[in-house]
């Protein structure tokens, strides 16, 4: 039964893989016969006067929107064919999970314990072939640290009831979990030291909150100076004196940069592979769950004022625009 549904699976996203394949090398050659008329018509219209070169300027106006066009079109259909691909690999590695077939599945991301445990071997739970070897479907550091304390320390009979009730609950939801797993395999998985990072970031009392009045000198020394460079500009005062805002701004950043530069580090982690967790959450969030257990998961996602979700992304987008001080346009 559950061969037959991922061979069937397999075999529906090799298919959206090919056509995807297929369609973004017509892309790619479109894109380039685009771009080599949109160079014969700026050489036309170089080369050329009056009419005919009006022609030639519209005829590049008109390739640049397409070609613009056909970028955006090719990007949505490379994501897919990512994304087809990606579930190719997670029904395959099934099909080998389902029949035991250990020399193709992949290493165990799950650490082995020491020898010295006491029923981890002797019961198949680590070892080449093993539980440990089965469990392909965690991506994330996070789930495999969890998954590999519940498999190798004692539980109460409560827990294991809730456990079980969520396995139960999770077992008929295979689009749910290809979903989950296929997100998580597509993230740039952060490293531990960056995980601890940026928990230790959350949970720490935040630097700014204690000192207002860094924040209101970091707003205030940009507005000054570009109120300074539009009175000089309108004649109001001679000499650049929006200058002097600049040096002030470095002065002050400069003041501040060993102590802030290290908590936006750690607030980071990588913005982008932490911000991409949030379309793991909202997978969570959006699942009909009903075990006890995955509820009280659901609701500690949706404890903040806004979501974790929403939360996630925001921090992605206000680490990014810290990540201008990198720029080497900016210095």
């Amino acid at each position: 039964m559950m061969e037959t549904e991922y061979q069937e699976r397999l075999t529906r996203f090799r298919d959206d893989f090919q056509r995807d394949e297929a369609l973004s090398r017509r892309l790619g050659i479109v894109r380039f016969g685009i771009f080599c008329f949109g160079f014969f018509c700026y050489v036309g219209m170089d080369v050329s006067s009056g009419l005919l070169a009006r022609g030639f300027a519209w005829g590049l106006a008109l390739s640049a929107a397409v070609f613009m066009v056909l970028v955006i079109w090719h990007r949505r259909v490379r994501a897919r064919r990512k994304w087809s691909k990606t579930l190719v690999g997670i029904n395959e590695t099934a099909l080998y999970r389902l029949n035991r077939d250990w020399e193709r599945l992949p290493p165990s991301v799950l650490e082995m314990p020491g020898r010295h445990h006491p029923y981890a071997t002797d019961l198949d739970v680590s070892g080449e072939t093993s539980l440990f070897r089965l469990f392909t479907t965690i991506t994330l550091p996070p789930g495999a640290g969890t998954l590999r304390r519940w498999l190798l320390e004692p539980a109460t009979p409560p827990e294991i009831r809730d456990r079980q009730e969520a396995v139960e609950d999770l077992a008929g939801r295979l689009d749910f979990r290809q979903n989950l797993e296929g997100k998580g395999r597509v993230l740039e998985i952060p490293d531990p030291a960056s995980i601890q990072g940026f928990l230790e970031w959350a949970e720490e009392e935040p630097f700014l909150s204690q000192r207002p009045w860094i924040l209101f000198v970091g707003r205030l020394i940009p507005i000054l100076t570009g109120a300074l460079v539009v009175a000089q500009w309108m004649g109001w005062v001679s000499g650049p004196w929006w200058v002097s805002g600049l040096a002030l701004g470095f002065v002050f950043a400069t003041q501040f940069r060993s102590k802030i530069h290290p908590l936006m580090e750690r607030a980071s982690g990588g913005q982008e592979r932490f911000g991409r967790y949030a379309e793991v959450l909202k997978i969570l969030l959006d699942a009909p769950l009903e075990a006890p257990a995955l509820r009280r998961i659901q609701e500690d996602v949706r404890s903040s004022p806004v979501g974790a979700e929403r939360e996630l992304t925001r921090l992605a987008r206000r680490v990014a625009w810290s990540d201008v001080r990198y720029s080497a346009m900016a210095h």
